[in-house]
């Protein structure tokens, strides 16, 4: 009996050990999933982002299509955060998988933050690009609003008589 009840202990020993290595194990497969599926979201965010879109041709194209990756970028937001408290959680029971999942946290992090930089450059961007679009369009309707006023002025030849000059201070002056 006695030895019946040892070989018991040790198997429920031996079970609660391989429960908690298979917790574990799906623990890490459930990181593992979100770090790679938030990493390729970050890989295809990351290419739009370094594409060189033209922003002679569409600035307003161009507008649309950050603020929509600006929308992406906040919507996913939280996905980083529920990394962290993934590893933070694992770390704190002591995983077996402890330095991998420290490791593994970090590059996820540093790829968001680098993501957020180039997001950041962009910006700066697209702001000067608008400066610039604002600038052409000043001058190109000044341009219009000057030929027009030319215009003006070349179907009305003035003639040289007191009479006519008078008329078209009038004309002005209306």
């Amino acid at each position: 009996q006695k030895a019946l009840e040892d070989q018991y202990k040790d198997l429920d020993q031996k079970a609660k050990v391989r429960h908690k290595a298979l917790e574990d194990a799906i623990k890490l497969f459930r990181f593992n999933n979100e770090c790679d599926d938030f990493e390729k979201w970050m890989g295809d965010k990351s290419v739009i982002l370094h594409s060189k879109d033209s922003l002679s041709q569409d600035m307003e194209g161009v507008k649309r299509k950050y603020e929509s990756l600006l929308t992406d970028l906040a919507a996913n937001a939280p996905v980083i955060d529920n990394i962290n408290k993934m590893a933070d959680a694992m770390i704190a029971e002591r995983h077996r998988e402890t330095p991998y999942i420290k490791a593994r946290k970090a590059e996820i992090n540093d790829k968001w933050n680098t993501l957020n930089t180039v997001k950041m450059e962009k910006e700066k961007t697209l702001e000067g690009a608008s400066s610039i679009e604002l600038f052409q369009n000043i001058c190109s309707e000044l341009k219009d609003w000057i030929q027009e006023k030319g215009q003006v002025l070349d179907a009305n030849e003035l003639s040289k008589g007191v009479d006519s000059i008078q008329e078209q201070l009038r004309k002005h002056q209306n």
